[in-house]
């Protein structure tokens, strides 16, 4: 990979409103094309070539544009696909002496369409083998996944159940949970704007482009007010219930949210054992796939994907402070306050409801 394998990818759009056709760019982070694709109607005009003058095209660019020496390559797929005004054709080759796991390799495509280049994409074909028990595997986690999710709607019911009941009784302290809320409210906003390059990105041309960015922004804000309502939602009820059953109903767990409470000691003492805890949380995770992976085969995929885009919003270091944000205050409220002070109630051991 540090040598010439392409992994990753810059990619970047050209293109206009309510047309079809656009141009799509990759490149390294080296700065070299390492795929394109000029997109245009299937209608569209262009000549009929045979295989071979269309492989000459291909060839050609392949040696003269990119720089490959053809030599080390063998043609493994060639295909022709008969449009309605022209002939599109399909080169694949692969890279000799280079092989990854049992039948994956490294691959140039390239697509001509009529007499001219279309497409191209370089890059490591995936052995099937793999893909297949990755699959596998992402269907057992899957499967674990909705077979726990009863236990979110579950958590879901109970704070409703709870909101409503304190409600009737007069109880409920809406503050804490208010404040919170809406300050993940406006920090999601924050960030619908600051995504905005990405939002664009997927701009579909077949709509006109202000209609196409209201409705993205309205969406975007509907969903983060109603996270943020959610999270007021359950702070709110798991305030109310942590009140009665840790406190005897006599101090509320959230406490008053007020800015001076920032340079209090409790807090200071809070936030410290909070990243003590987080640092040991990081020890330990290292610890596990170090051991894991070195005498288990456990595999550990280096998935970035939620955060490599961050780097092409306006400002890339709001994405983990934001995503962070909206992680903590829905944990803390509705797996630890709130179902903690549940199963403090139904268990009567503190140890086991933690």
């Amino acid at each position: 990979a540090r040598d010439w394998v392409s992994i990753w990818a810059w990619r970047v759009r050209w293109f206009k409103p309510l047309e079809k056709e656009e141009y799509r760019v990759e490149l390294d982070p080296g700065g070299r094309v390492v795929g394109f694709d000029h997109r245009i109607l299937e209608s569209d005009e262009g000549a009929s070539l045979d295989q071979d003058a269309a492989r000459d095209i291909a060839s050609r660019f392949l040696r003269e544009s990119q720089g490959f020496n053809l030599a080390e390559y063998e043609l493994i797929e060639q295909s022709t696909k008969e449009r309605k005004a022209r002939g599109d054709h399909t080169y694949s080759y692969r890279k000799r002496g280079f092989t990854v796991g049992d039948d994956g390799h490294y691959r140039l495509t390239v697509v001509v369409k009529g007499d001219q280049l279309g497409a191209f994409r370089e890059g490591v074909k995936v052995p099937e083998s793999f893909s297949r028990n990755y699959a596998e595997i992402r269907s057992r986690a899957d499967l674990l996944t909705s077979s726990f999710g009863v236990f979110w709607v579950a958590l879901a019911v109970a704070a409703l159940v709870i909101l409503l009941q304190f409600y009737r009784k007069g109880l409920l302290d809406w503050q804490p949970g208010l404040v919170i809320g809406g300050l993940v409210v406006i920090a999601s906003i924050v960030g619908v704007i600051n995504s905005l390059p990405l939002i664009l990105y997927s701009f579909n041309t077949t709509q006109s482009y202000a209609a196409f960015m209201a409705m993205m922004l309205a969406v975007m804000v509907l969903i983060s007010v109603l996270q943020g309502g959610v999270i007021a939602s359950v702070g709110t009820s798991g305030n109310a219930v942590g009140r009665q059953t840790l406190h005897g109903g006599l101090l509320s767990p959230l406490g008053r949210i007020r800015f001076g409470g920032i340079l209090s000691r409790g807090f200071l003492r809070s936030t410290l054992v909070g990243y003590g805890i987080a640092g040991g949380m990081i020890g330990y995770i290292t610890i596990f796939y170090l051991i894991g992976t070195r005498y288990f085969g456990l595999y550990a995929p280096a998935d970035v994907s939620d955060y490599n885009n961050a780097f092409s919003t306006v400002l890339p270091w709001i994405y983990p402070l934001l995503a962070g944000l909206t992680a903590a205050t829905l944990e803390e409220f509705l797996f630890r306050l709130l179902a903690i002070s549940l199963l403090v109630r139904w268990l009567k051991r503190p140890w086991l409801a933690v």
